[in-house]
This record gives structure tokens, C-alpha cells and sequence, in this order.
């Protein structure tokens, strides 16, 4: 979603009041599929901080690096060790705040700079493909009927 200056502005000015709205009120998928509000203070204050950027540049897709305690947090299933962690934050079509975590294995030297690079990418694809869609993208089907 694009906004115009005068939305740019007004969002901007407002940026950690409307953060803070986004992030309290921000669901996910716990590991039984189930959708869930995010309740853990170190994933709201994340996704808080994520979303304060967001608004101060103007709306357009961010990614960030993230501990894997701050991802541990949310209620999705855990990532194995030995990864990147990175979150993205955008708008969708609704203009609603949408978000999408992501991570990647660090190389076997225990380098990080592409693995970061790679979650943060694959957490971007991944907001894409939800700020396409009002409300919560359903996620991909496993197995046959």
C-alpha cells in the first residue's frame, strides 16, 4: 500500500502511538495452526519497534534482524539452532499493519552475514505475499483429501 504525503505526514508524526496499536493487536499462528494473539511482551516490544520504522520511512516494506530469543516470543513453532532470525513489517491492501518472521542457517564457520541477508529476503517474500490479501493469508494446505 502506498500512502500520499499528507498520509506519510500524519503517519510519520504518529508513528509510535499507531506502532504500539499495531503491535498489541497483532495475531499468528500458534503451532497447532490455530490463530492467536501475540501476548509476549518481547514479541509485542519487537514488533513495536518494527512497526515505528515502518511509519517514520514513509510505509514501505521493512525487514530487521531479530535475537532468537525476540523470536522465540512469538507463538509460532521455534526454528532450529544455528539460524538467523529476521522480521519484516509492511502494509496490506486494507491498510492494515501485516508482519512476517523468517530465518536461515548461518554458514558453518558460524558467519552470519548471509544469513541474515537470506532470512531478511525470505521474511520480505514472504510480507509480499500477505499484504496482497485483506485480513490473514491462509497458509498453504499439507497433504491430500
Amino acid at each position: 500500500m502506498r500512502f500520499n504525503r499528507a498520509e506519510r505526514r500524519a503517519n510519520k508524526s504518529r508513528a509510535k502511538e499507531l506502532a504500539g496499536k499495531f503491535a498489541t493487536k497483532s495475531y499468528d499462528y500458534d503451532t497447532s495452526g490455530i490463530l492467536i494473539r501475540v501476548e509476549n511482551p518481547k514479541a509485542i516490544a519487537v514488533l513495536r519497534r518494527a512497526f515505528t520504522h515502518l511509519l517514520e520511512r514513509g510505509g514501505d516494506p521493512y525487514a530487521m534482524q531479530i535475537t532468537r530469543a525476540e523470536a522465540a516470543a512469538f507463538p509460532r513453532p521455534s526454528a532450529p539452532e544455528g539460524v538467523q532470525h529476521s522480521l519484516a513489517v509492511g502494509i496490506d491492501v486494507t491498510s492494515r499493519a501485516t508482519y512476517s518472521l523468517a530465518w536461515a542457517y548461518t554458514d558453518v564457520d558460524g558467519s552470519s552475514t548471509d544469513a541474515t541477508l537470506l532470512a531478511e529476503a525470505k521474511a520480505l517474500d514472504n510480507l509480499a505475499e500477505s499484504m496482497r490479501v485483506a485480513g490473514f493469508p491462509v497458509p498453504k494446505t499439507t497433504g491430500r483429501a
